[in-house]
């Protein structure tokens, strides 16, 4: 139920559900990957989804799609080395399908916070040509998506031809998530 809610863009409910189904089985990473996207994503409450992804990693140490997750949150809240620490713990090799993508894309946000934005571009750019080999359109917009904002943020020369490529990137896209992030 929580997954159907999160597909038909009922965020409050489907994290909500997600929690509930957390409570029930605190091991799973399933629930917890998907009420930190949430946070995340939808809500932009890093403080809360770095809770629940601290509490999950307990449960799953190493996850490499928590990890990342409880990176994105803590990058968002200023902490840039405790997400450094976190992102250095990771062994992309451990990954497995999208993760890879999803890691790459936060150390490049990593990169722009710290002011590396070559850096941080290039590893977004990387991101977005894997999941564009593996097919994966929404992890295209996602990572496009969130480089124009990195490159907004900092003020670069590159903002402008980076929002019209997400802006293009995510209008391939049909997932509510994504479609969200447009706006």
């Amino acid at each position: 139920d929580a997954w159907q809610s999160f597909s038909s863009g009922k965020w409050d409910h489907s994290l909500v559900l997600s929690l509930h189904w957390l409570h029930d089985q605190p091991f799973s990473s399933k629930p917890a990957m998907l009420a930190s996207y949430i946070c995340t994503t939808v809500e932009q409450d890093y403080t809360r989804a770095t809770q629940i992804l601290k509490a999950a990693l307990v449960g799953n140490p190493r996850h490499p799609g928590l990890t990342n997750n409880l990176a994105f949150a803590l990058i968002n809240l200023g902490a840039l080395d405790e997400a450094e620490n976190l992102l250095s713990s990771v062994r992309m090799e451990d990954s497995l399908d999208s993760s890879i993508v999803t890691l790459l894309a936060t150390k490049g946000a990593l990169m722009f916070r710290r002011g590396a934005c070559d850096v941080g571009r290039n590893l977004y750019l990387d991101a977005i040509e894997k999941a564009r080999r593996q097919g994966w359109q929404k992890y295209v917009a996602l990572a496009s998506l969130y480089l124009a904002q990195e490159e907004i943020l900092a003020k670069t020369t590159h903002r402008l031809d980076a929002t019209y490529k997400a802006v293009y990137e995510a209008k391939q896209s049909k997932d509510h998530d994504v479609l969200l992030l447009l706006m």
